[in-house]
């Protein structure tokens, strides 16, 4: 008998542990590292082009949650795609998203060891990149859980990093400094800005959001996901949306000059003149903390979607669709991503890296937006009043703006990203002996109770192959 979605956890992760592992790939503190080139661009409006972002993102959470519903098992994008557009096209969106979910852990280790080099120059910055890479890898090894119970305190030091730094824009408002006052429209309205500046800063800062989506990955581990993570997107959304615009609103105000010597660590600067020199060992202490939370939840969600794409036979199943006897987890997988993360740091730069990732996931919001029309609205005729609006209106407007936040990202990340796609439809036509055979899927059956591998020449049970 094959295993149905609803009991085939195993981690049994609560919303709790959704909510944290959302939080640790997001990070609470993402929005600083951009925070003076957007300040530079807007000319102070960057808590606008937060609100605009969290707006846009809400959009594509939505249709996160209808498709978790409608498929809660593992996967994804991957999976929503492949089961309701066409089983190539959901290959691609996989394999793109791979590209994301791959490089996030690569970014990651190249933070970590550059504030870590910068703080004790003695050891070189492979060394420590290579540490964490191992660490992390043991950690996500040991499964879920204990990674989760790990990030719950890397979490919980990045928010006193957060409260630090609103704390001291709120010393330095009330004792003189800046534009001496804590409320003001100035943040959010000039009457002299350039809205095509205020739009391109929200499509830059938009990358604070994400890793959101690494939330649904976590479906087969997860207890009742079709409430529990919908609920979790929502709350990550929404709690760091509510920081991001904090920050940027109080920073704007402590800080009115709009200008800095380095747009690219414009965070330091606002710091000196608000506390002096012990808040730049301060910033680069909850940046390492920030960068081996995220790194912890990214393998994570790598291993799991190379780990769903094997299952579904699309890679080496042998190898990469197994599981730890003990722990329940992909370990070849995890172990694959951390030697990934530890060698390709060595040879890019975050530039590169960033690039990639921005392209996988726009075109995977893109995707899943469509995948709400596609399947309540087209396949199952949802066509009321109320389901123009849910099923039509709503994600249509998120994968119009996702589509637009993709098409006008920088040249290097659309040269990098289709040239990345290119070999994924070398590959399909490998897979699909150039269209003539259908790709290895797992099928969902009986309105996704039962997981069935699904052959060209047979069926046999999800049970057999794990």
């Amino acid at each position: 008998m094959g295993i149905t979605a609803e009991n085939a956890n195993q981690g049994k992760l609560t919303l709790k542990h959704q909510i944290i592992f959302g939080l640790a790939y997001m990070s609470p503190l993402a929005a600083m590292s951009t925070l003076g080139i957007v300040t530079e661009m807007t000319q102070g409006l960057v808590a606008t082009t937060y609100l605009i972002a969290l707006i846009v993102v809400m959009f594509t959470v939505y249709s996160y949650s209808q498709m978790v519903k409608a498929y809660p098992i593992s996967g994804s994008s991957y999976t929503y795609t492949q089961k309701s557009l066409h089983p190539n096209v959901g290959f691609l969106v996989g394999w793109a998203v791979l590209m994301d979910y791959l490089f996030v852990p690569m970014l990651c280790t190249l933070i970590f060891g550059l504030y870590m080099n910068t703080l004790i120059p003695e050891i070189p910055q492979f060394v420590w990149m290579i540490s964490l890479a191992v660490l992390m890898t043991i950690l996500n090894v040991r499964g879920v859980k204990l990674a989760v119970k790990v990030n719950s305190l890397l979490i919980l030091l990045q928010y006193v990093g957060v409260a630090v730094f609103v704390y001291l824009c709120i010393r330095g408002l009330t004792h003189g400094l800046g534009s001496n006052t804590l409320f003001s429209l100035e943040p959010f309205y000039n009457p002299n800005f350039a809205l095509a500046n205020v739009v391109a800063g929200a499509a830059l800062v938009f990358q604070s959001f994400l890793g959101f989506d690494a939330i649904a990955t976590l479906a087969e581990e997860s207890v009742q996901p079709k409430k529990t993570i919908p609920k979790a997107l929502a709350i990550c959304c929404l709690l760091n949306g509510l920081v991001f615009v904090t920050i940027s609103y109080l920073s704007s105000l402590a800080y009115p000059s709009h200008r800095f010597q380095s747009a690219d660590t414009g965070i330091l600067e606002i710091g000196l003149y608000l506390a002096g020199n012990w808040y730049i060992i301060f910033s680069s202490i909850t940046s390492m903390i920030a960068s081996a939370a995220s790194m912890l939840a990214s393998q994570s969600s790598a291993a799991t979607m190379l780990y769903v794409m094997s299952r579904d036979g699309v890679f080496p199943k042998k190898w990469l669709a197994r599981k730890h006897s003990k722990f329940g987890t992909p370990y070849i997988n995890i172990i694959l991503i951390g030697l990934i993360s530890m060698t390709g740091a060595l040879f890019l730069n975050l530039g590169t890296a960033a690039s990639f990732i921005n392209f996988g996931a726009f075109l995977a919001f893109t995707s899943v937006n469509l995948c709400v029309i596609a399947h309540y609205y087209i396949r199952n005729r949802q066509r009321s009043l109320k389901d123009h609006i849910f099923y039509l209106l709503i994600p249509s407007v998120g994968a119009v703006s996702n589509l637009w936040l993709l098409i006008n990202l920088e040249r290097t990340a659309l040269i990098l990203g289709t040239t990345w796609i290119i070999l994924g439809i070398a590959y399909l036509l490998y897979l699909t002996r150039f269209f003539k055979a259908k790709i290895p899927q797992m099928e969902v059956v009986d309105q996704h109770v039962e997981l069935m591998e699904k052959r060209p020449d047979t069926q046999v049970p999800l049970s057999a192959v794990n």
